[in-house]
């Protein structure tokens, strides 16, 4: 999987502290013509674990003003938990209809807290392939 920094919405941002905005906003520019034929995916990393009872849903957003004022929801992801560990990744096939490749030019990610959050930050971006290797212990042993 390889992470460009113009598909990034989030560079492990804070999401605990209250209901946010990614502090990236994709331009699709023009054309809009992004995912043609492709399947494209959120990769959302956790780079600081989730404490507490409460979750963090991310949605993803698209509308043709930068200030998203008419925003469109595109789809709502699973709830973030505190079973949401450093390290854990999770990635979400985009729907590739109509709306989403021809009809708004910005796109962005809203994360929605959900009861007591403590502690959080994430690390989203729009991937073209995803992580799907199995890593298996190599059996080694250091005396």
């Amino acid at each position: 999987m390889i992470m460009d920094a113009l598909n990034l919405f989030s560079d492990s941002q804070d999401v605990h502290t209250a209901t946010v905005i990614s502090s990236n906003v994709l331009d699709l520019g023009e054309s809009r013509n992004i995912g043609v034929g492709e399947n494209l995916y959120l990769s959302i990393t956790v780079d600081e674990a989730l404490t507490n009872t409460g979750t963090v849903t991310p949605t993803i957003l698209v509308d043709d003003d930068v200030a998203f004022g008419s925003a469109t929801t595109i789809i709502t992801l699973p709830a973030l938990s505190s079973a949401s560990t450093i390290g854990k990744k999770y990635f979400y096939r985009i729907p590739s209809d109509g709306e989403l490749l021809t009809d708004s030019r910005y796109m962005a990610v809203y994360y929605t807290k959900g009861g007591t959050v403590d502690a959080g930050h994430v690390t989203t971006a729009l991937v073209h392939r995803i992580d799907c290797a199995t890593m298996f212990p190599n059996n080694y042993t250091i005396s």
